[in-house]
């Protein structure tokens, strides 16, 4: 892996305003060769230019109203050490929400760590398809199936006052970073993280015998794993690849192993005739998934909904 220059940007660090230090920083990011692929020139120094501001406020603890009323000061010495580590990481392709342990997702800053995915400014668009779906009937209960950082539970726990939910993972850490995400946001009263392992057909059968005693899911919502990792590793950005955890994003050989396991084993959860699932699918997953839910006598009204780029991405179906 390269090196970017770092002893000799650390001195220039010292000697430059705030405002100098995040144009210099933008200019070295984009001669990374593990960032902005596929970016335009306009792009790329928009980009850059706007990490290298977060990498700045991060490191010096700055709002970035702070940013702009010091931004012809000088950088205080003691915040070029940590500056330095943070410019060094993005340099090498590590991306930012991991540097700075957050993200934004809709309303709300969330905690993230490399045991989570990142959440996709399309997987913003879920939870305010689900609230129009469902605007006259509110769930009562709802499954999150592959929370992660718990991004689309809070927002979902938001929209519905009066839901409650359960969100599952297999990662033991990311259910930790879900659950602190829950605390943060006061919602840990009404949504209980789990360990899940959609995997496990005992799993599935703990949740259907809670379901055979009244507690049903109105809706089940999940982001899986959908992605051909060894076949389409190399449309994934280098970020992508090399640093977000692959138990998020593999899907199996053809990416589809997660929705055969929820056609099969999420009808024995959801409420009869009321129960819905809202899924994310790849882009070009739709001639694929449908047939997986129509093909069954469980599932009915297979719909799949576009995002705002007009790409195939949600999948809603009814249980009958």
């Amino acid at each position: 892996m390269k090196t970017s220059n770092r002893p000799m940007l650390a001195e220039l660090f010292l000697t430059q305003t705030l405002l100098a230090t995040s144009q210099l920083i933008a200019r070295k990011l984009t001669t990374s060769p593990y960032l902005y692929q596929n970016f335009s020139s306009e792009q790329k120094k928009r980009v850059s230019y706007h990490d290298a501001k977060q990498l700045i406020c991060y490191a010096c603890q700055l709002t970035t109203e702070n940013f702009y009323r010091l931004c012809d000061t000088s950088l205080p010495r003691t915040f070029v050490p940590p500056l330095h580590e943070a410019y060094h990481r993005r340099w090498q392709g590590e991306p930012l929400d991991y540097i700075l342990t957050t993200t934004e997702f809709l309303s709300h800053v969330l905690t993230v760590t490399k045991d989570t995915l990142i959440p996709r400014p399309e997987t913003e668009e879920i939870p305010e398809l689900i609230s129009q779906l469902m605007a006259g009937t509110p769930p009562n209960t709802i499954l999150d199936l592959g929370t992660g950082s718990g991004c689309i539970a809070v927002a979902l726990a938001e929209i519905f006052p009066h839901s409650v939910i359960l969100a599952v993972d297999v990662c033991p850490k990311a259910l930790a970073i879900a659950r602190t995400n829950t605390i943060t946001l006061g919602l840990q009263d009404r949504i209980q993280c789990q360990l899940f392992n959609m995997e496990n057909r005992h799993h599935w059968q703990t949740l259907a015998s809670y379901a055979r005693c009244g507690c049903l899911f109105d809706l089940v919502v999940t982001n899986p794993p959908y992605i051909d990792y060894h076949a389409d590793g190399d449309r994934m950005s280098y970020e992508t690849r090399f640093f977000e955890p692959q138990i998020a994003l593999d899907g199996g050989p053809d990416g589809l192993k997660y929705y055969h396991l929820i056609a099969r084993y999420a009808p024995m959860i959801l409420t009869p005739k009321k129960g819905v699932l809202v899924a994310e699918i790849g882009d070009r997953q739709r001639p694929q998934v449908i047939p997986i839910f129509s093909q069954s006598q469980a599932w009915q009204k297979t719909t799949v909904y576009s995002d705002i780029s007009g790409k195939d991405r949600f999948f809603v179906s009814f249980l009958r």
